[in-house]
């Protein structure tokens, strides 16, 4: 799983828009406390749409705050 973390719920909710317009299936999901402790949402989808998702991220100007991938059920690295 990756989980793109964002600035603000505004972005969410535009990057949720710009995927589902594109057919990239997501899910909103809580930040995972081992990745931020603060609050808010993030967009969790399948690795292989990670690259087409950072391009339409671009394409949208929606600023990423990380990209992370889970490894196992509490540990997140931070995936480039």
């Amino acid at each position: 799983m990756t989980v793109f973390v964002f600035y603000c719920i505004h972005d969410v909710m535009k990057a949720e828009k710009a995927f589902k317009d594109s057919g990239i299936p997501i899910d909103i999901i809580p930040v995972p406390r081992q990745v931020s402790s603060d609050c808010g949402m993030a967009v969790s989808l399948e690795e292989e749409y990670k690259i087409r998702a950072q391009d339409i991220l671009v394409e949208h100007n929606i600023e990423i705050k990380g990209v992370y991938k889970r490894l196992s059920s509490n540990e997140w690295v931070i995936d480039t």
